[in-house]
């Protein structure tokens, strides 16, 4: 049996149309093996919105499950952090809970509460685009 221990970030790509609607989302994550799957299964938005002093108010939270598709590893998450960002801005960091994921399964993770405000620095051509 092989046992793999991984440390890895999940990182939340906000697309800029997500002013009213998360259109899309992407996560990338780096691990010693790239056979392991995420995925946001379902996502909701109650808040997003930019001040005149560059300072993003959000509320948003995701879902998130994982798969482990071999017969024959485990795997042990130990650290895991959502990263949320907005065009190039990252303005939040989660902490999701370590586990241990089994053989052939498919895990919930948790739900991802993303809530505060962060100042963030916009480009001019952004701010177009917000």
């Amino acid at each position: 049996m092989v046992i793999w221990s991984a440390t890895f970030q999940v990182m939340l790509h906000v697309l800029h149309n997500l002013h009213h609607y998360i259109h899309d989302y992407t996560f990338l994550h780096t691990l010693f093996c790239n056979t392991f799957k995420f995925h946001v299964t379902e996502a909701s938005l109650t808040q997003f919105n930019l001040t005149n002093n560059n300072t993003l108010y959000f509320n948003f939270q995701v879902n998130i499950t994982t798969r482990n598709p071999n017969k024959n590893t485990i795997v042990y998450y130990r650290k895991i952090t959502a990263i949320a960002w907005y065009k190039d801005n990252v303005f939040a960091y989660v902490s999701l809970t370590p586990f241990d994921q089994g053989k052939k399964n498919t895990s919930f993770l948790q739900t991802v509460v993303f809530e505060g405000s962060s100042v963030i620095k916009l480009k001019p051509r952004q701010l177009a685009e917000y």
